[in-house]
C-alpha cells in the first residue's frame, strides 16, 4: 500500500507517515503516497485534489487513508479519528494497516484530550482512555502473535512508548478530575448551606414582624429574645458561609 522513496525529517513532537502518526520525539522515516508528497505540497491543493480522487472513483483506500492523515496535519483530528475508524471498520485491510490505523486513532485521540483539556477535563479523560485503547490492541496482538509464533515479534515500541505515556497523562487528568468534583461537591455544600440560611433568616424575620402586632406579654418578649438570638447567629452563619465561597471562587 506504501509508494515513493523515503525521506527523514525531523519534527518536535508529533511525525506524521503512512506508518503511523507519531506522539514520540526524534525523527522517523516517512513514506510518501499518492496524493500525499512534499510538505509544501500539503496544503489546500492536496486535500481538494484527494477530495477529486474519491469522487473521480480512484484508488479509495489509498486516497481515504491520504485524506485522513491531511486531516491530521491540519490539526482536524475529529475529522482524521472518523476517517480513520471509517477505515478500520471496513474490514478491506491487513493486519499492517489495521495496527497502522489503530495507531493513528491512539494518537488522534490522545491530541483532542490534550485539545480540550482545560475546558472539559471530563471528555479529555474519555479521549484518553479510548487513545489507550488502540495502543493496547497493538501491544496485545504482537503478545499473541508471539504467543502462538513461538518465536520472538518485532515490537512497535512507538506504540509501546506512547501507550505509557498516554497512562501517565491519564492519571494526572483522572487525579485532576477527581479533586475538580471534590471542590465542586463542597461548593454544592456551601450553597445549599447558604439558601437555607437565607430560608430561615426570611422565617424569622417574618416570625418578629408578627410578634410586633401580638400583645405585650412575658410569653411574647421571652419569644422575641429568642428569634432575635436565632437572628444574630443566623447573620454570623451567612458571613462565614459567603467567605468560604469567596475563598472558593478563589481557588
Amino acid at each position: 500500500m506504501l509508494f515513493g522513496q523515503k525521506r527523514n525529517i525531523l519534527i518536535v513532537i508529533l511525525l506524521v507517515s503512512a506508518f503511523g502518526i507519531s506522539i514520540v520525539w526524534g525523527a522517523r522515516e516517512i513514506w510518501k503516497m499518492p496524493g500525499l508528497m512534499t510538505d509544501q505540497e500539503l496544503s489546500g491543493d492536496a486535500l481538494r485534489e484527494i477530495e477529486k480522487t474519491l469522487k473521480d472513483g480512484g484508488e479509495s483506500s489509498h486516497a481515504e487513508f491520504n485524506l485522513a492523515v491531511v486531516y491530521y496535519r491540519q490539526q482536524d483530528y475529529e475529522k482524521a479519528s472518523a476517517k480513520f475508524l471509517e477505515l478500520l471498520d471496513s474490514g478491506n485491510n491487513d493486519s499492517e494497516m489495521n495496527s497502522t490505523l489503530h495507531y493513528n486513532l491512539g494518537n488522534s485521540f490522545y491530541r483532542m484530550a490534550e485539545l480540550v483539556q482545560e475546558s472539559d477535563l471530563g471528555s479529555a479523560v474519555e479521549l484518553l482512555t479510548r487513545s489507550l485503547g488502540h495502543y493496547r490492541i497493538i501491544i496485545d496482538e504482537e503478545k499473541q502473535k508471539e504467543k502462538y509464533s513461538g518465536t520472538p515479534v518485532k515490537r512497535d515500541e512507538d506504540a509501546l512508548f506512547n501507550y505509557t505515556l498516554a497512562r501517565k497523562k491519564l492519571k494526572i487528568f483522572r487525579d485532576k478530575l477527581a479533586r475538580q468534583q471534590q471542590e465542586q461537591s463542597g461548593k454544592k455544600q456551601l450553597y445549599q448551606m447558604l439558601v437555607e440560611l437565607r430560608e430561615n433568616e426570611k422565617r424569622i424575620a417574618e416570625q418578629l414582624e408578627k410578634l410586633k402586632m401580638a400583645p405585650l406579654s412575658k410569653e411574647s418578649l421571652e419569644l422575641r429574645k429568642k428569634l432575635m438570638q436565632q437572628q444574630e447567629e443566623n447573620l454570623d452563619q451567612l458571613k462565614l458561609i459567603k467567605d468560604k465561597m469567596v475563598e472558593a471562587a478563589k481557588g
